[in-house]
């Protein structure tokens, strides 16, 4: 065909589906196979024949789209729209006749393509049995019964249409051919009908042809269908299986039990290449826990498909499969074999430590060490691989350019920063050197957060977490690698962590009548209460907002403990003023204070109890911490004051005779509300106004016990000195006895002392008492004073980022678990309740469903005071707003202004023109079909029916409010908007990226590619995969090229060379069969360029020190002084030299220029010569 024939034809083809709507098929079709498809299709749709006919069997068109032709997707299209004849024609021009043409007809129920179909005998020539089967099933009797006197072979059944599903002979016939075609799902619908009639021979056919689920059923003994796949559970006794046993020989069964073993399944699906079939497998149930399974992984070289296996595993590891996985460079699935204990104890030994050490060389295998590394306990490791370790660190950091190869840099540099810190503690002999080096790992993680220039980025980097589930930021927090934290970038993650991903506006905000009484003077949202509560915005009172926001579960827990103290402490206070220190129960107004303290503190209990058992089923480490301690101590102490231990110890006679029962009592809860206030301090730590002032007190708490023990040390020496040699030789006997003396040295060190009550020895003892006041008085509470001045500057330098190092272990404490946030989601009292709920939580195999539902109920109980402040505050606001909006809603009134009306008002009265000549003006400007100009301004109507009205519309906005503030509670204000033109955009989001990727790498032969030449073979790569349609969209394959062109400057190792070092990307992201979530995200997030340029500024920083202003090599200040001064003469030396070499230069070339006009004067005359001749 010419081409203005395919022009005219597309033009026909374009008008009719203009005027006639495309289904969903038409587009499907086109986008895959092109535009001159899509012209074929749409004239089918159309039933123009002949314009189809005229493309389609064009042998240019046959050749060129091959994809299209052996589809079968116009056949198909064909005879359901009746188009038989046509139909014969494509099949005799070459085009693919689809095997499951009759199947999918008779699923979609059209009968006239059915009817097609079978007298046009559209179907196979062979396995047609199936869809005899079919039609039956499906009760299309009429159309089997055709099929059956079309068929020769079909009619040595006897069906009756009544009972056909009793007839084992053509159900068994019907299941064979549904194996042989791969059509799965047949299969197992026809063995749910019958189970009796599987044969071993199914058994082997249904795995060579890859049937999935029905070899699931053979395996479980279970026909559950696919809905219920995740409650499938292996039976221990199956009829199939019986009925399997009396069918099959000795032999056979031993062939059928090979057959049937996870790891020969595996094996034979990963053989033929079948990745996502052997996935499947995976997910049987007790499939994971095959004994051989993860070394038939490794030994097909499918890495993937075993971290796929270990993610589902029960059955623990053994030592074999991990050295093996070591052995084989399987570093992914060893990591993730090490939550096992048999793993752990291979890597106590010292021939496994020092294999680890070796792969700290190589960039590529140096963060699997490092996580290995960080599994060994300081006490097993082997103290002469120590040295060799830094040594190796040193180099990767300082001299090798293997570094950037690292797949999480930062988390190698934490891990082997917390690694070196820990045996440094019980390694004397190389703690010096541990410790510089992991000095130097946290300077280079500091120099790449520095170099990141993209917070997103940045975040993946300090997200990543490790085989013990911590992320790089929590790994920071807990070893205090506080210079990790001072990046503003790094401040901004981690206060995005604790408030939430959205900020929320509030509780008042929401309410419309609120919103309009403080919106601006004449804007439109001064009538916002006319509208509905804005559901695009977050607000503090929806569930979203609780369960990702850290800070307002935490501001839960410090309103239930502000109360608690609020209840401690009037009852306390009350119980003086009752005079029931006795016992608090006793008194009518400190019972109840006395009940709800007790409620409080069981719900503290229990909440520390579920949060022990949240940590445990979450994998997260229990961070063992003072305020635990506390917390149950406060519970102990509140068990023994409910059990009255104050009347049966304490009083005359009694154990603790020494003290009333009475201020016992008094004693014991005056301890209990000391341990509620630092309850309430625990809380306050997270909070950015005392936090940092608390964590300092804290520290000089710490600091001051060391002075505190040479305090009293030297208290204790001077009481006894004291008692000894001035007993009896004061009027005031403050020395009588070893008590006494030491209280009055107390005194003494406080200031209250006096030398003139000494009746004997008055010198030597007024002498021996002032060298005490000056030891205790001058001396020690200076040094005391000196201590915490020392330790509140140390502590203020840096103190917002430890600030963020304690919110992000409340974060590591606080995150959010989809399957049991439960535990986690209210404070006391609520937690009670919780803890009801705890064996319905555990005894449910999908757990996420019910801490989904009650937490929303437990929700509903704390969002119950926000809803009571929200219905006082709005309902003060109707008034407000009723008066407030007057003016607002009396100036919607409209007036037209016309052009010389405008100019009037701005001209003065002598200067307008005459009423004529503005009628005029108003005639042509409207005859010009221009809008006259209208101003909104103040109705006397409008302010009149506001008055009238008002108040009723504030209040049915108000009574709205209240119902869209629950219709908005369990409302996602999230919109998760789907926009496929990104998403064609996004090329690195799928495994066609890394193919590409690639195979534009293993193109060339250099060493080193250009970013310029990468991107135009990647381009050409990708461009070969996509639909005409597609390539069409300039603006789709501009933003497809764009994002080519970052991604390869991201993976060269210079911005200004841009180039990339091949054998190195191809070393960091290795070809496989299978590319996991996990993969294709790592490799998004690679980021070559930033490691480097991260190198150079820290080897620039560790060789150099600036010293006022000058860079002077670090060797140079750190060696001796003559050395400092050999160079400094050397380098007068050499100055000298250089202006001595200038010098002699100049002389050189003025002897040149001498030269050159004495030969210029010589070759003159020697040509005025020549002329003479």
């Amino acid at each position: 065909m010419g081409d203005e024939t395919l022009e005219a034809t597309s033009r026909n083809i374009n008008q009719d589906m203009s005027r006639s709507p495309t289904n969903k098929l038409t587009k499907r079709l086109s986008l895959r196979f092109g535009s001159e498809a899509f012209i074929i299709i749409g004239a089918v749709e159309l039933c123009n024949i002949e314009s189809a006919r005229t493309l389609a069997l064009q042998p240019w068109f046959i050749e060129q789209n091959n994809e299209f032709v052996t589809s079968g997707e116009l056949i198909r299209l064909c005879l359901e729209k009746g188009f038989v004849a046509f139909a014969h024609e494509l099949i005799e021009a070459g085009y693919s006749l689809p095997t499951d043409i009759l199947i999918k007809e008779i699923k979609k129920n059209k009968p006239e393509a059915i009817r097609n179909i079978i007298t046009g005998r559209f179907y196979p020539e062979t396995g047609f049995e199936l869809e005899y089967w079919y039609l039956l099933h499906k009760g299309m009797f009429s159309f089997a019964e055709i099929m059956r006197i079309a068929e020769p072979q079909l009619q040595n059944f006897q069906i009756d249409e009544h009972n056909f599903d009793q007839d084992n002979e053509i159900l068994e016939i019907a299941l064979k051919r549904s194996l042989e075609r791969g059509y799965d799902d047949f299969a197992c619908i026809i063995m749910k009908i019958n189970p009796m009639i599987v044969n071993a021979e199914m058994i082997q056919i249904a795995l060579d042809q890859k049937n999935i689920d029905f070899l699931r059923r053979i395996w479980t003994g279970s026909q559950q269908d696919n809905h219920a796949f995740n409650r499938i559970k292996r039976s221990q006794t199956s009829a199939l299986w019986a009925n399997l046993n009396t069918k099959t020989d000795d032999q056979t069964k031993a062939e059928v039990s090979d057959i049937m073993k996870i790891s020969y399944i595996i094996k034979s699906l990963l053989v033929r290449e079948h990745i996502q079939e052997a996935r499947k497998v995976i997910t049987w149930p007790e499939a994971a826990d095959d004994k051989d399974i993860l070394r038939v992984c490794v030994e097909m070289g499918e890495e993937e498909i075993g971290r796929d296996a270990i993610s589902k595993r029960t059955r623990e590891v053994t030592q074999e499969d991990f050295r093996y996985c070591i052995s084989e460079k399987f570093y992914w699935l060893a990591l993730d074999m090490l939550k096992w204990d048999e793993p752990l104890c291979y890597l106590y030994t010292k021939d496994a430590q020092k294999d680890i050490v070796e792969l700290l060389r190589n960039g590529s295998t140096c963060y699997f060490a490092a996580e290995m590394l960080a599994r060994i306990k300081p006490a097993i490791w082997d103290s002469s691989n120590t040295e060799n370790v830094c040594e190796i660190v040193d180099i990767t950091l300082k001299k090798s350019i293997e570094f950037y190869k690292c797949p999480h840099p930062i988390m190698y540099l934490v891990l082997m920063a917390e690694f070196l810190l820990k045996i440094s503690n019980v390694n004397i002999y190389h703690s010096t050197i541990c410790k510089e080096t992991a000095e130097g790992l946290i300077c280079l993680a500091k120099c790449i957060e520095d170099n990141i220039d993209e917070e997103n980025e940045l975040k993946y980097f300090l997200m990543s977490k490790d085989t013990q589930g911590r992320t790089v930021l929590t790994i920071i927090a807990i070893n205090d690698f506080f210079i990790l934290l001072e990046n503003n970038d790094v401040g901004s993650i981690i206060n995005n962590m604790w408030i939430g991903d959205r900020k929320n506006e509030g509780i008042l905000k929401a309410s419309t009548l609120y919103s309009s009484f403080f919106a601006p003077a004449g804007s439109e949202e001064k009538l916002l209460f006319f509208n509905k509560m804005d559901n695009r915005k977050a607000y503090m009172f929806q569930y979203e907002q609780l369960v990702n926001s850290c800070k307002l579960r935490f501001f839960g827990q410090m309103i239930s403990v502000a109360l608690l103290v609020f209840f401690y402490t009037m009852m306390v206070e009350l119980a003086h003023e009752e005079n029931t220190l006795e016992d608090f129960a006793n008194g009518a107004k400190t019972e109840v204070f006395l009940r709800l303290s007790q409620i409080w503190i069981v719900g503290i209990f229990l909440e520390k109890v579920i949060t022990l058992i949240f940590f445990s089923v979450t994998k997260r480490k229990i961070v063992a911490d003072t305020w635990l301690a506390l917390d149950f101590l406060m519970f102990i102490m509140m068990i023994f004051l409910m059990a009255g231990i104050n009347q049966y110890y304490a009083g005359d006679g009694k154990w603790l005779s020494f003290i009333s029962s009475s201020d016992f009592n008094a004693l014991m809860h005056a301890v209990v509300l000391c341990f509620v206030w630092l309850k309430l301090f625990s809380i306050l730590v997270v909070t950015e106004s005392y936090g940092p002032l608390l964590r300092i007190i804290y520290i000089m708490t710490i600091d001051m016990m060391t002075f505190l023990l040479v305090y009293f040390s030297a208290l204790f020496i001077g009481a006894v000195i004291m008692a000894t040699l001035f007993n009896g030789c004061t009027s005031s006997n403050k020395f009588e006895d070893f008590g006494s003396s030491f209280l009055s040295l107390y005194r003494i060190g406080l200031g209250d002392f006096t030398i003139t009550d000494y009746t004997r020895f008055f010198a030597f003892g007024a002498t021996l008492e002032g060298i005490l006041v000056v030891l205790t008085n001058v001396m020690l509470f200076n040094v005391l004073i000196a201590i915490l001045t020392v330790t509140y500057e140390r502590e203020v330098e840096g103190e917002e980022s430890k600030y963020r190092a304690t919110l992000i272990k409340a974060y590591y404490r606080w995150r959010w678990d989809d399957n049991y946030g439960l535990l986690i989601l209210m404070p006391s009292p609520i937690t009670i309740f919780i803890t009801v709920v705890l064996p319905l939580l555990f005894g449910v195999k999908d757990s996420s469903k019910i801490t989904k539902l009650f937490s929303r109920v437990f929700f509903i109980l704390f969002v119950l005071p926000m809803f009571i402040y929200f219905t006082i505050m709005s309902c003060l606001f109707i008034p407000l707003v009723y008066i407030n909006s007057l003016e607002a809603f009396a100036k919607g009134g409209i007036k037209t202004l016309k052009p010389r009306s405008i100019l009037n008002e701005q001209a003065g009265p002598g200067e307008t023109d005459s009423d004529e000549d503005e009628e005029e003006e108003d005639l042509e400007y409207s005859s010009a079909g221009k809008e006259i100009p209208r101003l909104k301004t103040f109705s006397i109507r409008r302010a009149v029916i506001w008055v009238l009205v008002g108040g009723v519309v504030t209040a049915l906005a108000y009574l709205r409010d209240l119902l869209d503030f629950w219709r908005l509670t369990f409302k996602d204000s999230r919109k998760s908007t789907f926009n496929q033109e990104e998403e064609e955009a996004d090329i690195l989001s799928n495994e066609i990226f890394i193919n590409n990727l690639q195979t534009t790498l293993g193109s060339f032969d250099t060493d080193e590619v250009t970013v310029d030449d990468a991107v135009e073979k990647y381009v050409s790569v990708d461009n070969s995969l996509l639909s005409s349609i597609v390539l069409a969209d300039k603006n789709l394959m501009e933003k497809r090229r764009q994002s080519i062109i970052t991604f390869f400057e991201f993976m060269s190792y210079s911005k200004k060379w841009r180039k990339i070092r091949r054998k190195d990307v191809l070393e960091m992201l290795p070809h496989k069969n299978y590319y996991s979530e996990n993969y294709i995200f790592r490799a998004r997030h690679m980021r070559i360029v930033w490691i480097s340029k991260a190198l150079k500024t820290f080897r620039k920083t560790v060789s150099n020190v600036n010293v006022k202003g000058i860079e002077l090599p670090k060797c140079v200040i750190l060696n001796e002084t003559f050395q400092i001064r050999r160079v400094m003469i050397t380098a007068k030396t050499v100055k000298y030299s250089l202006n001595n070499a200038e010098k002699n230069l100049k002389n050189v070339e003025d002897r040149l220029d001498e030269e050159e006009e004495i030969d210029k004067l010589m070759q003159n005359d020697k040509s005025q010569d020549l002329m003479n001749i």
